[in-house]
């Protein structure tokens, strides 16, 4: 018995290091980062741990001994995140290409930069802000694991704040205008909230050990619920007014983002929405310009 197990163990260990054949299926783990075999009374089971281009993959075969000292064995395959909050819902594997499921959530801080504004709209930039978070992915990785597409969704702020000269305001059918303050009026502060869902389908790359480029077509669906405008201020009595208006911006849209991964955790970005939030007649017409940080969990 002691025989058989010896020789099943040294094969697996073999193998793991190269490739792993079983009937028609064949997995290939170039330079694994690291091998862990554990031998137990029943079962031997080998985990590899980061490859040639990805420390986050994972390869995990287990192979069950019976009592006539055969085996019966499972593989399963996964890339998780360094810091271990996302999970696979489904996952399939076919040679080594891989598509699952995941619920990784990933956050994004930027600022937001308006372009081609009307001439009596300014804007206050370290107000001018977006906060975005992603949810839920389904990812195909390709073979080898040097590029893989995503679709991802999640839900998306916007915060676009007015310089001092101008306000929004919005009649009751919510089209949004800019107007001055009232005359005496001080301390002005007008903005202007959009909250969003994101469908993101993004193309991967990776150009180093832990970096990665990626380009990203997002379809950005607007509702009413959140969206609005506010503008507070001071007026000639002294008196503190604050005024708040529902808005109706465009319900969809399309913007697109490039970003840079320097680890596979964190990465730099831009992004721009060629098209206004309003629609015509809705509201100013003006693109958006955003750049900022993403950090994955």
């Amino acid at each position: 018995m002691r025989t058989k197990k010896t020789a099943i163990l040294t094969l697996m260990a073999t193998t793991a290091l190269t490739s792993f054949a079983q009937m028609a299926d064949t997995v290939v783990i170039d330079k694994p980062q690291q091998v862990i075999i554990t031998q137990r009374a029943d079962s031997i089971d080998i985990r590899v741990a980061g490859k040639e281009g990805n420390p986050d993959y994972r390869y995990q075969q287990t192979a069950r001994l019976d009592t006539d000292g055969e085996s019966v064995t499972t593989t399963a395959e996964t890339r998780h995140s360094a810091l271990g909050w996302d999970f696979s819902l489904v996952e399939g594997r076919t040679g080594t290409s891989m598509l699952e499921m995941t619920v990784s959530p990933r956050i994004e801080f930027g600022f937001l930069i308006p372009v081609g504004v009307p001439s009596d709209m300014s804007t206050h930039f370290f107000k001018s802000s977006e906060a975005s978070i992603s949810l839920l992915g389904l990812h195909f990785y390709a073979p080898r694991g040097k590029w893989w597409f995503g679709l991802d969704w999640g839900v998306d702020m916007q915060t676009l704040a007015l310089g001092s000269d101008r306000r929004f305001t919005a009649d009751g059918e919510g089209h949004v205008s800019l107007e001055p303050y009232p005359t005496g009026a001080s301390d002005g502060d007008s903005r202007l909230l959009m909250v969003s869902n994101v469908m993101s389908l993004n193309f991967n790359h990776s150009i180093g050990k832990r970096s990665y480029l990626s380009l990203a077509a997002e379809w950005q669906t607007s509702g009413d619920l959140w969206n609005h405008c506010r503008c507070g201020y001071t007026d000639a009595d002294g008196k503190s007014v604050v005024q708040r208006y529902d808005v109706r911006l465009r319900k969809n849209t399309m913007r697109f983002k490039l970003a840079w991964g320097f680890s596979r955790n964190g990465c730099l970005y831009a992004r721009f929405a060629p098209w206004s939030p309003f629609r015509k007649g809705g509201g100013p017409q003006f693109s958006v310009l955003s750049f900022g940080l993403g950090v994955g969990f």
